[in-house]
C-alpha cells in the first residue's frame, strides 16, 4: 500500500434530500475497515447526530453511485459521566454482507491492526477526506460536486482528551478542517529509503483526533449485539 492508495478508503458520507434535483447532500467523510470477518464503517457521532439511519448512503467506493446495504448504526456510550466525551465521538457502522453486489471491492476497505508506535512517534501525517469548502451543489448543472482532499499535516501530539491527539496544519489549509471530521489519517516517519507509515486515527473537530489504537480497543471489547452497550473507561 502506498500513501496515494491509501485514500481509496475514505468515502463522502451522503444524506438523502426530499428533491428531485438533489437527491443527496454530503455530510462528511468515513473509511471502510476490515475487521476479522466484518466489513465496516467508520466515522465521527456528531456527522450523524441529526439524522436517521435510513437517510443515510454511504457509496461503495468515491465516485460510484451504488450505496452499501447499511445494517445498523452502533454508537459507543460510557457509563461513567465525564466531560471527556470526544473519544466516544465514534459510529461503527455494519454492512450487511449478504445483500453486497458486484459493485463491492474488498480492497476498500482497510484491514485494521495495531500500531505500535504511538500518534505522536510520527513526525507527520496525511488526512483523507472531503472537505465542505470544496464540496457544492452546481445549480446550474444540477449536480453534487464531490472532491476528496489529501491534507499533509505535522506536530502530532497529546491532548488534554483521554485517546485523542492533536496536529497542525498549515495556516493556507486551515480552511479545509470542516468537513474532515471522520476522515482516517495516516502517519508517516522516515526511515533510510522513505517514510514508514500506519493508519493512526481518525479526525474528530478541528485539530483534535481519536487514536487508532482507541479504535482498535472499542472494536476488540465489542461486538455487533453489544456496539450500543455502555463500555467502562
Amino acid at each position: 500500500m502506498t500513501r496515494q492508495e491509501f485514500g481509496i478508503y475514505s468515502r463522502p458520507i451522503l444524506f438523502e434530500r426530499d428533491c428531485n434535483d438533489y437527491p443527496y447532500s454530503l455530510l462528511g467523510t468515513c473509511f471502510g475497515i476490515k475487521y476479522k470477518d466484518e466489513y465496516l464503517i467508520i466515522t465521527a457521532k456528531h456527522v450523524l447526530d441529526k439524522f436517521k439511519e435510513d437517510e443515510i448512503s454511504v457509496p461503495y467506493i468515491f465516485g460510484s453511485d451504488c450505496f452499501l446495504p447499511i445494517n445498523n448504526l452502533n454508537y459507543i456510550t460510557n457509563q461513567n459521566e465525564t466531560d471527556d466525551t470526544d473519544k466516544y465521538d465514534i459510529v461503527i457502522i455494519n454492512i450487511d454482507k449478504e445483500i453486497l453486489d458486484k459493485n463491492f471491492k474488498k480492497d476498500s476497505f482497510f484491514k485494521i491492526e495495531e500500531c505500535f508506535l504511538e500518534p505522536n512517534s510520527f513526525e507527520s501525517c496525511i488526512i483523507y477526506g472531503f472537505p465542505q469548502v470544496i464540496n457544492e451543489i452546481d445549480y446550474d448543472e444540477k449536480k453534487v460536486k464531490i472532491q476528496r482532499i489529501l491534507l499533509k499535516a505535522n506536530n502530532i501530539k497529546t491532548s488534554p482528551y483521554e485517546h485523542c491527539f492533536s496536529l497542525e496544519t498549515e495556516d493556507k489549509d486551515k480552511k479545509y478542517l470542516n468537513g474532515l471530521s471522520g476522515s482516517p489519517i495516516l502517519g508517516l516517519k522516515k526511515n533510510g529509503t522513505g517514510f514508514d507509515y500506519c493508519f493512526i486515527g481518525m479526525m474528530i473537530r478541528e485539530k483534535y483526533f481519536i487514536s487508532s489504537k482507541w479504535i482498535l480497543q472499542l472494536l476488540a471489547t465489542s461486538n455487533k449485539s453489544s456496539y450500543n452497550k455502555p463500555i467502562a473507561n
